[in-house]
C-alpha cells in the first residue's frame, strides 16, 4: 500500500491510488498475534472505520485478547465482538 505522507488522514489514503508516497507493508492481525506469539493480550485500536475488516479474523484469534478496546464505526461489529464471548460496553466520547 503507498500512503501520501502530506495526507490529512491515512483513512482516505486507502480510498485512493497515489502514484507518490511512501510504501508501508501491511498485516492481518493473524500475523501480529503468532508473530509475537501473543496471549492474554489487550488490543487497542482507532482505525478510522477498518474496524470490521480487520476483526474479520478466525474466533480463535479474537480470544487471544482479553480486552479489546475500540473506537468504532460500525453497528453490526459490536455484534460481532458479542459473539465472540466479549461483553461490549458504550461510552461516551469527550467533545469540544
Amino acid at each position: 500500500m503507498k500512503i501520501k505522507k502530506d495526507h490529512e488522514s491515512l483513512a482516505t489514503s486507502q480510498l485512493k491510488d497515489f502514484h507518490q508516497g511512501k510504501h508501508v507493508k501491511l498485516t492481518t492481525l493473524e500475523e501480529i498475534v503468532e508473530r509475537f506469539n501473543l496471549k492474554d493480550a489487550c488490543l487497542k485500536m482507532d482505525c478510522e472505520g477498518c474496524e470490521y475488516s480487520i476483526l474479520k479474523t478466525p474466533k480463535k484469534i479474537l480470544k487471544t485478547f482479553q480486552e479489546i478496546i475500540i473506537e468504532y464505526h460500525y453497528k453490526n461489529l459490536k455484534e460481532k465482538l458479542e459473539k465472540a464471548s466479549f461483553r461490549v460496553k458504550n461510552t461516551k466520547t469527550n467533545t469540544l
